[in-house]
């Protein structure tokens, strides 16, 4: 009855894969979130934030569900490794979105152009 107990892994390369994107992303959301409140910018919470982070993770877990398992983890790739670019990948995806998001702004403030 003592059988062998299956060596399980528990953090597996998908498992730091996520992490490192799920980090990216709430880097991207939180900071410049954290520096506006600091500033005093906003008073209170905006629920910008919390699209802009779901954007960012859709987007970013898009891009890593075709990157990854092809570049870095049948690669071979370290932890750090994983951890660095799906980082990259979430904040850089979440930047994208943002401007986007920032794109849209603008053109409510359109300004008339000035007559000939």
């Amino acid at each position: 009855m003592g059988g062998e107990r299956k060596n399980m892994e528990i953090i597996t390369p998908e498992l730091v894969a996520a992490i490192g994107l799920f980090l990216g992303v709430l880097g991207r959301v939180f900071i410049p979130y954290m520096i506006r409140l600091w500033k005093g910018e906003i008073k209170t919470f905006q629920i910008y934030y919390i699209w802009q982070g779901l954007a960012g993770l859709g987007l970013s877990a898009v891009v890593v569900i075709l990157v990854a398992p092809n570049m870095l983890i049948n690669t071979g790739a370290t932890f750090v490794q994983l951890i660095v670019a799906n980082f990259a990948i979430g904040m850089g995806s979440t930047e994208l979105i943002s401007e986007i998001f920032g794109l849209r702004d603008l053109k409510k403030e359109e300004v008339p152009a000035p007559a000939p």
